[in-house]
């Protein structure tokens, strides 16, 4: 079933975020992003999401992991209905100790076009949490 309030849509709706859950582990040096996708079907393109560790969002991000949801196999145009469960894991390998936020988008890997995530900002790009990072 479609989440009953979605963390945020993209494509006016086709898409929907169910949620989106943080999973830092320092003795690996890794941030999982649980993310929960929903569709109708309507879905459309060849989109990667994006995920970006920020110390400073008006600067470049200190840590990024781009890929097809899916394990990298599943552009968002050949989702069928329905939920897909998707964890992207960030290598923290060399980030600094501190706090930082994480956000995620979808882009077109050709052109680089962002979708316009429901709530996101003007860099289309949704924060979804915080994680303090130990050294």
């Amino acid at each position: 079933p479609a989440p009953k309030e979605p963390v945020s849509t993209f494509q006016d709706g086709a898409i929907e975020l169910g949620s989106a859950k943080l999973d830092y582990q320092p003795d690996k040096a890794t941030l999982g992003v649980n993310l929960e996708w929903y569709t109708d079907g309507s879905a459309k393109g060849d989109y990667k999401v994006f995920v970006h560790l920020y110390a400073d969002p008006s600067k470049p991000p200190v840590a990024q992991l781009d890929m097809r949801p899916g394990k990298d196999t599943l552009p968002p145009g050949n989702w069928l209905p329905g939920v897909l469960r998707d964890t992207i894991t960030v290598d923290l390998t060399g980030v600094p100790s501190g706090k930082y936020q994480v956000a995620i988008g979808m882009y077109d890997p050709v052109t680089f076009e962002r979708l316009q995530p429901s709530g996101g900002n003007e860099q289309s790009r949704l924060f979804i949490g915080e994680v303090d990072i130990q050294g």
